[in-house]
């Protein structure tokens, strides 16, 4: 559809609009510290850069709500800091954003999420803290830590299922752990890729966690039914309605496993190789409850778990 040169480094985070917004923007961030901001309806015109960190920018999100006029842009940095932005029209009509809260902390942030509430955002630290901060004031709302040990690397990816009820988290450790986002509590350690986590995302029908690597691998856990229950019955409440996926869980199929109330949150069921040769992995119930492991070897996977 179009090739956009704006960039003089590696483009490390990407957001567009929402569909069912008012606006339609897509925004660039990169490790020449600069943001960018197109406009999609105009062939993705440049429409403003901003150059207000003094170091890499590790993510950057629009906030709108449907039928509203109103667009917000963050951004996070190695600098230590999330700049909140609100958007305007200028005389010309073009969009500009302009500063009106800025937070700065001890730590780098590294990722950041929108709840479904659209009224805060959640940020991932190299410190390993989870940090809430309120989207109209940037006030800090809540913090807690990720991981299982003092030395478990750095936060390096976040992403909220679609209730915004579970936070899973990624660390350089290789690891990912799924928190309530509430309390913080961690319910699930998951391990399995041999190199850092590139990416987590939560499927829109609510069972399932994918999850890419540096080892080329593409995991995709199955949540527990008590977890995707909990999922949907908060969407209802939210007033939307959950996706449900066409396929439907099977005993009887090779990497299927029904899961009791009290089972792991979440198993792999299945990992998707770069080479894009598709295989199932099978399920063991972990004696250990909130860890899980893939139990077959991945030959063609570099360096497999095991």
């Amino acid at each position: 559809l179009a090739k956009i040169e704006g960039h003089d480094a590696e483009i490390l985070a990407l957001s567009f609009t929402r569909p069912d917004s008012y606006w339609h923007y897509l925004v660039s961030a990169s490790r020449d510290r600069l943001i960018h901001v197109f406009d999609i309806r105009r062939d993705y015109e440049l429409v403003q850069t901003i150059s207000d960190h003094s170091a890499i920018v590790t993510s950057v999100k629009f906030v709108e709500k449907p039928n509203d006029s109103q667009l917000t842009l963050l951004s996070c940095s190695a600098d230590k800091s999330v700049r909140f932005r609100t958007g305007f029209k200028t005389g010309s009509h073009q969009l500009q954003f302009q500063t009106y809260q800025h937070v700065q902390e001890k730590s780098t942030f590294n990722d950041m999420e929108i709840p479904q509430s659209r009224d805060r955002v959640v940020t991932g630290c190299q410190d390993r803290q989870i940090r809430t901060y309120e989207l109209s004031s940037g006030k800090l709302l809540s913090s807690f830590k990720s991981g299982s040990t003092e030395d478990s690397g750095m936060i390096v990816n976040v992403a909220l299922d679609p209730s915004s009820t579970y936070l899973a988290a990624a660390g350089s450790d290789k690891c990912i752990f799924l928190h309530d986002l509430q309390s913080g509590d961690r319910l699930a350690s998951l391990y399995g890729h041999s190199e850092m986590i590139t990416g987590l995302k939560f499927t829109n029908d609510c069972k399932r966690l994918i999850s890419i690597s540096g080892d080329g691998c593409i995991f995709v856990w199955r949540l527990s039914n008590e977890v995707v229950k909990n999922i949907r019955t908060k969407m209802r409440g939210q007033g939307y309605e959950p996706e449900i996926s066409a396929d439907t869980p099977n005993p009887n199929r090779k990497g299927e496993t029904q899961l009791s109330p009290h089972s792991e949150y979440v198993l792999p069921i299945m990992d998707i190789l770069s080479s894009s040769k598709q295989s199932e992995t099978e399920l063991t119930d972990s004696s250990v409850a909130g860890q899980s492991t893939p139990e077959k070897k991945r030959k063609q996977c570099p360096n497999p778990p095991t």
